[in-house]
């Protein structure tokens, strides 16, 4: 059973991918400016003008550029759980953090969410291992 794909993942002037994608919308925008005779740093001049002659939009534009909003932050929580629990078990103490108002129900499905996505990368890293052993007990070359 040899390797189907010899270049899986390697990237030649043979084995390009088929749906590429387009330029980014930064690169057509400035392709467009330079066509039209301009530059980034002319067309922020022309901005920053705009917005000391009294034009609202361009204040605006100009300040989310200065002071962009910040991203979200969750606050930081500490309670205690035995590392040893089960996943349920972790996940039922975490609700009962919720419900005592220890914890933000938000922080709280959070929380469950992680857990529940730990389970599913041990399940997948025990099957591929189960797969692996398989293959090795069959004398089959894994890949």
């Amino acid at each position: 059973m040899g390797n189907k794909w010899p270049n899986h993942g390697l990237f030649t002037s043979e084995n390009q991918p088929k749906n590429r994608r387009g330029k980014q919308k930064r690169t057509l925008f400035l392709e467009a400016l330079e066509k039209a005779g301009y530059s980034e740093d002319e067309l922020i001049e022309k901005l920053v003008q705009l917005a000391f002659d009294g034009d609202s939009m361009a204040v605006k534009e100009v300040f989310i550029r200065l002071h962009p909003t910040k991203k979200p932050q969750y606050e930081t929580v500490e309670f205690e759980y035995d590392k040893n629990d089960s996943p349920a078990e972790k996940a039922g103490k975490v609700l009962k953090a919720v419900s005592d108002g220890l914890i933000s129900p938000d922080i709280g499905k959070l929380l469950i969410d992680s857990i529940s996505n730990v389970v599913k990368i041990e399940e997948v890293t025990e099957l591929k291992n189960k797969v692996e052993n398989l293959y090795q007990q069959m004398g089959l070359n894994v890949e």
